[in-house]
């Protein structure tokens, strides 16, 4: 196992946020994540492909006290 890759750990891993407050009772976000290829075992013989995934949400105030929350991931 000396000089392999650990099993189903990615050598790069990274994540990208915004968030947009246009006013004040209304919040959007979107975040990707993302990462290489990776194996899926101790012995580096079967590999996984990297991959990116996204998440969106809206946040809208209802009430000084309450929140409206619409995701996606």
């Amino acid at each position: 196992l000396v000089g392999l890759r650990l099993a189903q750990v990615a050598r790069h891993q990274g994540t990208l946020q915004a968030t947009w407050t246009p006013d004040e009772r209304i919040t959007l976000a979107a975040q990707l994540r993302g990462t290489s290829a990776q194996y899926d075992d101790d012995q580096n013989t079967r590999r996984l492909k990297g991959y990116v995934t996204a998440d969106l949400s809206a946040e809208m105030a209802i009430t000084p006290h309450m929140r409206a929350v619409l995701a996606v991931e």
